[in-house]
């Protein structure tokens, strides 16, 4: 519960909800439907991050590994993949039952010389 993911993930959170009702305060204070001072949008935004951050830890019992009770997870993510198939008797068949042989190397063409025109001396 206590991992280092967790415990980024749920600062995380807190971060988010402290700017989130700051600037939604600050914002109903701008609009006129209240009144608040940026000490009071400080101080509700602050009290918002105390409850973000005590829900998450209340969410760490339900069995799940991250600070979320929908199932966010903070475990680290794993990527198995396979490699791809080789053909390795080079008949462009993958795993046709033949035992894996390289192809043989082409040869270049050799280029035979013009013979000379002209008179011998």
């Amino acid at each position: 519960m206590y991992s280092t993911n967790y415990l980024a993930a749920t600062a995380e959170r807190a971060v988010k909800t402290f700017a989130q009702t700051l600037l939604a305060t600050l914002g109903a204070d701008a609009a006129g439907v209240f009144t608040a001072s940026t000490l009071d949008a400080v101080t509700v935004a602050a009290g918002a991050a105390f409850i973000s951050v005590l829900t998450s830890f209340a969410s760490a019992s339900t069995g799940r590994t991250g600070p979320s009770l929908i199932g966010e997870t903070t475990a680290p993510d794993v990527y198995i993949t396979n490699p791809p198939a080789r053909d390795g008797d080079g008949d462009g068949l993958v795993n046709d039952g033949k035992p894996n042989q390289a192809p043989a190397p082409k040869k270049a063409p050799t280029k035979k010389a013009p013979a000379a025109k002209g008179k011998k001396i």
